[in-house]
């Protein structure tokens, strides 16, 4: 099941109270290989601590060990819920952690995810929510059927099309010997056998021309509808990044704080810098955090009295922790800066590589050239 921007209340109301009956705790299942579901994981965790709900914190690497992990703490451990943060959400949940043999069947799994496209028995599941970024529902009539693909997404299309090509051929095959039928039925007209064993024969050929004919265009359906469901899990993207989810949620709750805002850049700046989100989104969500920011530190200049930005730059500043503070500016995309000297960032970074193609003789030296109208001095 879908839930929308604005059902995100409620389906959290169901993580934090859902069987408050159960003793165990709220099963984190993180996944290790991007920041973002790292920062998601605190911000939910952030989340839960202000509800006084026990969770616990499960890494995981992959698939499978999602689903051991999660058979090994499902039943002795009681949890009140499971939620899957950037796993879980492309494969089927129901068959992969095996719900079914579940005793209580009031244990759910809530996924925050930002792979898409979403596995299509997840979204027919009640026992699995998806949190989406949409602020609409979605409009599940014009998803394709379920059924076609495995747990883990995939649609056999090509022995479909060899089955579908057979079936034509086997239907060709029973005109051919229909039409038999009925040269042979004339013949023994002429030959003078009852022309009532001619109108049979004709009757039942045609019969099943019919039946071939509607086995046909069952075999053409199926094979579009296994077409559309290919389609739609070839359409692999990246959605909103889950750590500004959790944010959003934060914001529904009035519970959103500084802390939670810094997580929720070094989500969409960890979609950014690795390119699983374009430019114009990534605007979009930067200016949604700024004026977050700018609210934040109206709030600080209300209640001290003092202006919280730096005398120095136009930039705001707004206290997280003692030293800790967020500052919007503006910076060059080089990665690397931070770590090497400017040449090196600059030769080795992923934007400028692409773009000047350092890897080549000639990228060099546009590098040099670059340095050199920067009024840089060149390496040796």
């Amino acid at each position: 099941m879908i839930v929308s921007l604005r059902n995100l209340v409620d389906c959290w109301s169901e993580v934090v109270r859902s069987r408050e009956e159960a003793s165990g705790p709220v099963l984190l299942f993180v996944a290790l290989d991007d920041c973002d579901a790292i920062a998601t994981a605190m911000s939910v965790m952030g989340l839960l601590k202000a509800d006084l709900v026990r969770y616990e914190v499960v890494p995981v690497v992959d698939h499978v060990q999602l689903a051991d992990r999660f058979k090994e703490m499902a039943k002795p451990a009681e949890p009140r819920s499971a939620v899957c943060i950037n796993c879980g959400g492309r494969v089927d949940l129901e068959r992969l952690l095996s719900l079914e043999t579940v005793e209580d069947e009031a244990l759910k799994v809530f996924v925050l995810d930002s792979s898409r496209p979403f596995h299509l028995n997840n979204i027919e599941s009640t026992r699995v929510q998806l949190f989406d970024d949409a602020v609409e529902p979605v409009d599940q009539s014009s998803l394709p059927l379920c059924g076609y693909e495995d747990a883990y997404g995939f649609v056999e299309v090509e022995m479909e099309e060899e089955s579908a090509g057979s079936d034509v051929e086997e239907a060709e095959d029973d005109v051919v010997f229909g039409s038999d039928i009925e040269y042979e039925s004339e013949a023994n007209e002429m030959d003078g056998i009852h022309g009532r064993s001619k109108s049979k024969k004709r009757h039942s050929s045609r019969k099943k021309e019919k039946t071939k004919k509607r086995a046909r265009q069952q075999v053409e359906v199926d094979s579009d509808m296994r077409r559309r469901a290919y389609d739609y899990y070839s359409s692999c993207h990246v959605a909103t990044p889950s750590a500004l989810v959790s944010y959003l949620l934060s914001m529904d709750l009035k519970k959103e704080n500084p802390t939670l805002l810094w997580l929720a850049t070094v989500g969409i700046a960890d979609h950014f810098i690795f390119g699983k989100s374009t430019n114009e989104s990534y605007e979009e969500s930067a200016s949604l955090l700024k004026g977050q920011l700018e609210r934040f530190y109206n709030e600080q200049e209300a209640q001290t009295g003092s202006k919280p930005y730096d005398s120095n730059s136009q930039s705001l500043r707004s206290s997280l922790d003692a030293g800790e503070v967020i500052q919007h500016v503006d910076e060059p995309r080089l990665e690397l800066l931070r770590h090497w000297n400017l040449f090196d960032a600059v030769l080795y970074s992923t934007y400028m590589c692409s773009k000047l193609s350092t890897w080549r003789q000639t990228g060099r030296r546009r590098v040099l050239e670059f340095l050199a109208s920067l009024g840089k001095s060149l390496p040796n």
